[in-house]
């Protein structure tokens, strides 16, 4: 890959990603505006929050 060492990118690559992601995740459940913007799923949210009047599962 253009002459440079494979593993290193890989590695810091990973170190930075994954926690961007996880803190991008719980951002979007913390927070009412993002979870408007980028979806509030049914499948994850239904478990969590029970809307006012609804029947208990």
């Amino acid at each position: 890959m253009l002459g440079l060492p494979l593993h290193p990118l890989i590695v810091h690559a990973v170190v930075v990603f994954i926690p961007l992601a996880a803190l991008g995740a719980l951002l979007v459940v913390l927070s009412r505006r993002l979870r408007e913007r980028y979806g509030d799923s049914p499948s994850w949210s239904a478990s969590w929050r029970r809307r006012p009047g609804s029947p208990r599962c």
